[in-house]
């Protein structure tokens, strides 16, 4: 009888087992959907990144496959295609629009103002302009607006001389002649409006505004496998000796891949990076 009763009172080994099963089951069960949940985050976070790049991507695949648009390797070839964009003076843009691109006539005795602005369309920001780049990585990110669905307009102003455009074709083919990999150099930042100046933290004055200055990303110019300091010395050297000179600055920006040229006339030249939160110290 006591045996029965001992019996009784403890579980038995197959509802031992049963409350293995499940917690094991259990077990699988969270698993799994940690893995769902985690494979979502990783969906989102690629849709996220690539929300913005998809629809440039397929305008770009569109106007390829609809119109010629050869890589520009020579100054000739670029000189052909700017031909082919009505050309305005500064002089006769009204008021608004000069404040928009930051050539007020207030600003003319400190800032050189570009020979020419380009009057472009919606598509012709497809067009490629320095090698296999096209014509909006060298444009203001706010006058990009101009591709939303929601604008109706079909024209935009480009403030950019073409100078700064040809020592970017003379760098790239100069990398290429002594085997350096040029297709690891890109184009940060070109023109921009007064407003992304100063959300970038630029100079008040910044070349930029001017349309005759650059920040170029640096690569693996010397093909050894990975970006160090020693390919943005390449770069920032060859600038100094043969392309910018006397006639205009060059930004180092220590600490990153970033190097600033531009042609303001004269040499100028710095090492400082200063982030936005600093602008009473702003650098071009």
């Amino acid at each position: 009888m006591v045996s029965l009763i001992l019996m009784a009172g403890l579980p038995s080994v197959t509802s031992y087992e049963g409350s293995s099963v499940l917690h094991c089951n259990m077990k699988k069960r969270w698993r799994l959907i940690g893995l769902l949940l985690g494979l979502l985050v990783l969906v989102l976070g690629v849709w996220i990144y690539y929300a913005e790049k998809i629809p440039r991507l397929a305008r770009e695949y569109v106007y390829d496959w609809q119109y010629p648009n050869p890589d520009i390797h020579t100054s000739d070839q670029l000189d052909s295609l700017l031909k082919c964009f009505r050309q305005v003076s500064v002089v006769s843009l009204d008021e608004e629009i000069k404040g928009q691109l930051g050539l007020r006539n207030s600003l003319s005795a400190s800032v050189q103002q570009p020979p020419v602005v380009y009057c472009l369309t919606k598509q012709d920001l497809c067009r490629k302009i320095v090698g296999p780049y096209r014509i909006r990585d060298f444009i203001s990110p706010d006058l990009l607006q101009i591709e939303s669905a929601d604008n109706k307009s079909d024209s935009l102003y480009w403030p950019m001389d073409k100078r700064i455009l040809k020592v970017l074709i003379e760098l790239r083919q100069w990398l290429d002649q002594q085997g350096y990999d040029a297709q690891t150099l890109s184009v940060r930042s070109a023109y921009r409006s007064p407003s992304i100046n100063w959300t970038k933290g630029g100079a008040t004055l910044s070349r930029h505004m001017s349309g005759d200055a650059l920040d170029l990303e640096i690569g693996d110019i010397n093909r050894d496998g990975t970006y160090s300091p020693e390919d943005k010395e390449i770069v920032e050297r060859i600038c100094d000796v043969r392309f910018i000179g006397n006639k205009g600055g060059i930004g180092r920006y220590p600490g990153s891949r970033v190097l600033h040229i531009d042609l303001r006339g004269h040499r100028a030249r710095w090492n400082t990076y200063t982030p936005h939160a600093r602008k009473k110290q702003r650098v071009p």
